[in-house]
């Protein structure tokens, strides 16, 4: 698939290299604000050329690169830099995944549970050491995601079982431990999703794991391996190869997680934080080419960063990669690359646009052609023979209050059923966004806003939703006051259903907001004055539970009943108390007594044995799901 791209491109050089120039209006340089009447063109100086088939179809835009490692918490980075990556996978271990879950499928994303981070990466399991560690630990961890209703975890067995941070025994061991673990699971869980084996570095180490993993009958539903300081354009031969290997081997596993990658720049070994969109993008593209489930992004800082892409609450270089990418809707098409650019593309009738997404690692210094071909099958780009292109770069420097640059903003005449873009001074590690519809002439009228709402509203965010009669940008002021005071940056593409989020709102407050939304021609409309209240801020207090009867050190008659009792308080109300007996659930009370209606109840037959003892456990929940701490009593039998 490779070499016919770059067949394809060189082709298409040897006809471009000739004709390419700039449309009239697009110049060197150019910013918002800057084009004016005169004629700017320069003439321009391809020396690659990148090629946009509309008629190749590549299924829907699903946004299979954009997962992250760890770095997300259940409110950090904010809804107004999350929410625009549309992000698809989060790679967590356990304490992250009970407290990110709720926001993970509020984004319509995956959570994928790192099993081994519970258990730890000393005394490597197996069947002849630490195998009931193991399963205890499996047990605690689906029991919790039970007790939390978190029920499509992805379960990601163990991380990286051939490097020796991670594992310590031999490769017929750790193939122990997986298949104790799978079994666990699956006799907790039959319908769980297992994943793995999560290696790095080695396609082959991945065959092997199948080929053992077919033989004892234990499959991932999801296989998955990691590449790391890899060049990104091995990424769909990886893919390839594995998927061919499982066809010849009869394994019939449709999903593959890259479910950690880096950014590939060697300059910075601990973090991925470089300022290199360019190569991002390539790798975003290869993502895509290699039809991976999902992918992660990895970093190793710590910090709620989104993998070094949004450190602090900004927006970095990469944020702009990612948002550019997540703008991308409706159907793909294929990108034939150049030596040095690979890309991804759509185009969506629904809102009147297409979109390419372009990045640069190496070559030599000039500018870059972009052919857009078969513009018979998106005819709704067209106008008068023409089709509108903005062009605009994301450099090293597109970073906190700095917006891509606009480089193009220009009609492009269709000859041949095809345009020709050249994107001026496409420098290695840069990206460039084009967005092409249809040319607007002698439009004077602004877009009618209609249906505004306000929804989702939690104690510091909000969604506003509006439409527009016809395709256009999305803004929202909001604050305090009429007065406003904050403002949202611009969306795009341009649309008919607006949806912005707003995050870092005070709880239990009065809001004044207003949207604006702008055509392609220019044309502004603004709402009237709209108004929302933030919920009250969530409730965190933990509930408090003891044991009060039977005591601590008392003993029990076999064979009787022992009504296991516990006071438990909460701020705002107590939902329900467990009653556990060596670890397993024994009941559970929802319905309180006694003068204050704080005791919960659970009767226990105890167990003919003799002088057995028996740890009584009790754990208190509020109507927040916030739980108390476990408390124990000892008791022994007679």
């Amino acid at each position: 698939m490779k070499v016919l791209r770059t067949i394809h491109a060189l082709l298409v050089l040897g006809i471009v290299f000739v004709t390419a120039s700039y449309a009239r209006g697009a110049v060197r340089g150019y910013v918002p604000g800057s084009l004016n009447d005169s004629e700017a063109a320069v003439t321009a100086n391809i020396v690659e050329t990148v090629t946009v088939m509309m008629d190749l179809d590549q299924g829907p835009a699903t946004y299979r690169a954009t997962g992250f490692l760890h770095s997300f918490s259940s409110d950090t980075p904010s809804d107004d830099l999350v929410v625009p990556l549309k992000p698809r996978m989060f790679r967590l271990h356990a304490d992250e995944a009970w407290d990110c879950y709720p926001r993970a499928k509020q984004l319509g994303a995956k959570v994928q549970l790192v099993v081994s981070d519970s258990y730890g990466y000393a005394k490597w399991p197996g069947y002849n050491q630490y195998q009931s560690a193991w399963e205890r630990t499996i047990a605690d961890l689906v029991a919790q995601a039970d007790s939390l209703g978190f029920t499509d975890i992805e379960w990601d067995i163990w991380n990286e079982p051939n490097y020796w941070r991670f594992w310590g025994a031999s490769t017929p061991q750790f193939y122990d431990t997986w298949e104790i673990g799978y079994r666990k699971l699956r006799s907790l869980k039959p319908g769980a999703v297992i994943v793995g084996p999560s290696s790095t570095g080695s396609i082959q180490y991945v065959k092997d794991f199948l080929l053992f993993a077919k033989g004892h009958n234990v499959l991932p539903d999801i296989v998955s391996f990691h590449v790391i300081w890899d060049n990104e354009r091995n990424i769909p031969s990886y893919a390839g190869d594995l998927r061919a290997f499982m066809a010849s081997n009869g394994i019939n596993i449709q999903k593959i997680s890259l479910n950690e990658y880096d950014s590939f720049d060697g300059s910075d070994t601990n973090k991925t934080s470089v300022p290199d969109p360019g190569r991002h993008v390539r790798l975003l593209a290869n993502l895509e080419w290699a039809g991976v489930d999902s992918a992660a992004k990895s970093v190793w800082s710590d910090g709620w960063t989104l993998d070094n892409v949004a450190p602090n609450n900004t927006k970095t270089p990469l944020w702009w990669a990612y948002k550019a990418y997540a703008d991308i809707t409706g159907r793909l098409v294929q990108v034939v690359s150049s030596p040095s650019i690979d890309g991804v593309a759509g185009q969506d009738p629904s809102t009147g646009t297409a979109s390419v997404l372009l990045g640069r690692y190496g070559g030599a210094t000039g500018d870059i052609g972009v052919s857009v071909t078969a513009l018979d099958r998106v005819s709704y780009l067209a106008s008068g023979g023409k089709i509108h292109v903005v062009a605009q770069k994301i450099t090293a420097s597109t970073s906190g209050s700095a917006l891509p640059q606009r480089v193009i903003d220009a009609d492009y005449a269709i000859s041949n059923n095809q345009i020709t873009v050249a994107l001026p001074g496409f420098a290695s590690t840069e990206a460039f966004v084009l967005t092409l519809s249809a040319p607007v002439s002698n439009d004077l009228t602004p877009p009618v806003i209609s249906n505004i709402q306000a929804s989702d509203l939690t104690s510091s965010s909000a969604t506003i939703t509006w439409t527009t009669d016809e395709v256009s940008d999305s803004q929202v002021e909001y604050g305090k006051s009429t007065s406003y005071g904050s403002v949202t940056s611009i969306g795009s593409p341009l649309v008919t259903a607006h949806n912005v989020s707003l995050s870092g709102l005070d709880a239990q407050t009065t809001y004044n907001y207003r949207v604006k939304s702008k055509d392609a021609a220019g044309n502004q409309a603004v709402s009237s004055n709209q108004t929302f209240i933030t919920a009250a801020p969530p409730d965190t207090t933990k509930p408090q539970v003891s044991i009060t009867s039977p005591s601590n050190g008392s003993s029990v008659t076999r064979g009787y009943v022992v009504t296991i009792s516990a006071q438990a308080t909460d701020n705002i109300m107590v939902s329900k108390v467990e009653f556990y007996v060596n670890g397993s659930l024994m009941c559970t009370d929802t319905v309180p007594e006694g003068a204050n209606a704080n005791v919960y109840k659970c009767d226990w037959r105890v167990p003919k044995r003799n002088s057995a003892t028996y740890r009584l456990e009790a754990v208190a929940y509020d109507t927040s799901n916030n739980f108390s701490p476990f408390v124990a009593v000892s008791v022994t039998s007679k």
